[in-house]
């Protein structure tokens, strides 16, 4: 049983690392963007962004799809 538990904590992992560096690679390409990893989060800053982000579905898919 712990070697079924183990397995699925390192599936998990894997697939929140995948998404992770989907995010990192989406956000980059977002132009005035600034982006970063810390730890397990993905920071995102830009000027104007939280009204950026209202105003522009694409932009909420493109890094948040």
């Amino acid at each position: 049983m712990r070697g079924l538990l183990a397995r699925g904590v390192a599936l998990g992992e894997a697939a929140a690392d995948r998404r992770r560096a989907l995010v990192l690679a989406e956000a980059r390409e977002v132009p005035g963007v600034t982006v970063r990893e810390e730890g397990d989060a993905v920071v995102i800053e830009g000027r104007a962004l939280v009204a950026r982000w209202v105003e522009d579905v694409g932009l909420r898919y493109r890094v948040m799809g």
